[in-house]
């Protein structure tokens, strides 16, 4: 007999034989796990990416106002009202 269980992270399932030890796969559950927590961690890491990205733009002792806004919208993402199922990404400066 065979099982479902879900990983953690990315929320796949994967089939486990009965005799597989589950101890093995830490990040493996028996339950679906939680769409929207799935949702919130994906709209992070992209947030995330993009603010790596715009660190070239600022320098420790200036910041131009547009980066400034920019990296602060970012930073707000998971702030906004509709967050993690609507999300309004700010546009990096040019």
């Amino acid at each position: 007999m065979v099982k479902t269980f879900y990983n953690k992270t990315t929320g796949d399932p994967a089939v486990f034989d009965d005799n597989a030890n589950l101890s093995d796969w830490s990040n493996f559950q028996e339950t679906q796990p939680d769409t929207t927590a799935l949702k919130a961690l994906t709209i992070r890491a992209k947030r995330d990416k993009l603010l790596a990205e715009s660190d070239s733009k600022v320098w420790p002792d200036h910041v131009l106002d547009q980066w400034r806004t920019y990296r602060s919208a970012l930073r707000d993402i998971p702030k906004q009202s509709g967050f993690p199922n609507n999300v309004t990404w700010p546009v990096a400066p040019s």
